[in-house]
């Protein structure tokens, strides 16, 4: 069974108009199931409870949020010597989330902002280590934060899933913070060749084609110069204060749909739906992202109609942040500033910031 799972698995993953034909029919279905809960629920009366000074302050927080990314990615692209304004790097960050909501992949605005970085700095191979440790950098801190709520609230979740919820926030995070800090993962790996290099089960484990797939994958990260120490902690401390204003955003317009949950709930909520999100079985993750958070927020006793509401609350947020997105594309090609691949790139380092 697992093998012919594999195999249709890989079937499916080389055809890519099939693959999204078949995302796109579960987003469908995911959909239509949302709509036939929502009349159930009541989710239309929900939503006329929203205030609209609610929505403008999430909306906020949420630009916020967005905008000190921008912060983050400069830190990882001035590592590698690519020296980009702050201005440059938030206003193509919030282009690269008007590709991501409205394109078939959450990661096609990762690979505009690459494309971006890249033609301009003449350094392609950094700027796409540097945008990766960005992404991944995000990521791990709201595992981290995932993981403090998974332990607070740990009796809340299933029995069954407790333990695999944990191994995966934990082992994630600590993955994403050694790629983020290669001394570190160098120091690790070697202590493992010291001591186990030479045995024949660890020489055969190593050859097998998904280990050597991994360590093509992370080679590039892993060669990656290391940050300063302080930089690192800058690092971490401005990716845990865009997770929270993100999660802020939600707490808010919840807090007007009078869903009585702490920030926390939110910590231990949010963080899973975006691990769920990933699973590549619908189409940038629609329907499938709303089902879970209405699931998740069920453990919490939240009525289905005013879960589905800040779900749908949420979605039209960041959406209206990808619209903004949408229009800074819109501006850059009318003043001809979205420059033709056929120009030659000119490298940008020794700007100032």
């Amino acid at each position: 069974m697992i093998n012919f799972l594999k195999r249709a698995y890989r079937f499916i993953s080389a055809r890519t108009a099939l693959r999204i034909v078949l995302q796109t029919l579960v987003s469908v279905i995911l959909i239509a199931v949302l709509v036939v809960l929502a009349q159930r629920s009541h989710m239309l009366e929900s939503l006329q409870m929203l205030q609209p000074s609610a929505l403008i302050l999430g909306g906020v927080l949420q630009l916020i949020a967005f905008t000190i990314n921008g912060r983050r990615w400069q830190i990882l692209l001035g590592n590698f010597g690519i020296h980009e304004r702050l201005a440059t790097l938030t206003e193509l960050y919030f282009i690269g989330l008007f590709f991501s909501i409205f394109l078939p992949t959450g990661t096609g605005g990762d690979a505009v902002r690459m494309y971006d970085v890249a033609r301009r700095s003449g350094k392609p191979a950094q700027a796409v280590v540097a945008t990766l440790q960005e992404r991944l950098a995000g990521l791990g801190v709201s595992l981290l934060i995932g993981l403090v709520a998974t332990l607070y609230y740990l009796s809340v979740l299933p029995a069954q899933a407790r333990l695999w919820i944990i191994i995966i926030q934990a082992c994630g995070a600590f993955g994403i913070i050694l790629l983020l800090y290669p001394t570190l993962l160098f120091a690790i790996v070697r202590q493992i060749l010291r001591r186990y290099g030479a045995r024949p089960a660890f020489i055969r484990f190593a050859a097998r084609p998904f280990i050597q797939r991994i360590i093509s994958a992370i080679r590039p990260i892993v060669e990656a110069p290391a940050l300063p120490a302080h930089k690192f902690a800058e690092l971490l401390g401005i990716a845990a204060t865009a997770t929270l204003l993100g999660l802020g955003a939600y707490y808010v317009v919840g807090q007007s749909l009078q869903i009585p949950i702490s920030l926390m709930a939110y910590c231990l909520i949010v963080p899973l739906v975006w691990i769920i999100k990933m699973v590549p079985v619908s189409l940038n993750g629609l329907g499938l992202t709303e089902g879970s958070f209405v699931f998740l927020m069920g453990l919490f006793a939240v009525p289905q109609g005013k879960a589905l509401a800040l779900a749908v609350a949420a979605l039209g947020i960041q959406t209206c942040c990808a619209l903004l997105g949408g229009l800074l594309l819109a501006i850059r090609v009318a003043r001809g500033t979205w420059i033709s691949p056929r120009q030659a790139a000119q490298p940008t380092e020794g700007k100032a910031l």
